[in-house]
């Protein structure tokens, strides 16, 4: 399966678990670009009753969705809070600094390595896929609603 179908997967039980009721008019989909951040940001926002947070599938979405915002004079995270993922070196520097995911990198390596050498002196390795614990790094980006 796709990356963004394990996001878009965890983002929906993520929300099940809180009893939030998931509203697929607030699913905006697109490729992990910049351009694409942008568009649903803007087309999250001609909902009639528009999100005041918006989880991307990435951290160049997301910086996308920032830039579209400021752009229409929403402020940061006053008017809308922005949340990326991959935790990305930009992220840290943008302004204001984006509130990301970090994924265990060093991790996520070192099992595929260790798989690989499992498969490489001859053990049945399972495909698959393995979860592993991220990071939430709140930086300036988002707020608490009052």
């Amino acid at each position: 399966m796709p990356l963004c179908h394990y996001r878009l997967q965890g983002y929906v039980q993520a929300l099940r678990r809180s009893g939030i009721v998931v509203d697929p008019h607030y699913i905006a989909r697109g490729d992990f670009t910049f351009e694409a951040g942008a568009n649903a940001l803007k087309q999250l926002l001609e909902q009639p009753l528009p999100p005041t947070a918006v989880f991307c599938h990435s951290d160049v979405m997301a910086l996308g969705a920032l830039s579209w915002a400021k752009r229409q004079g929403l402020k940061v995270p006053d008017d809308l809070s922005i949340i990326g993922f991959d935790n990305i070196a930009l992220a840290e520097f943008c302004d204001p600094p984006l509130t990301t995911v970090a994924q265990p990198r060093f991790d996520i390596g070192r099992e595929a390595m260790l798989l690989l050498l499992d498969q490489m002196q001859g053990q049945n390795v399972s495909s698959g896929s393995r979860l592993m614990d991220c990071e939430l790094i709140i930086r300036g980006s988002t707020r608490a609603l009052p």
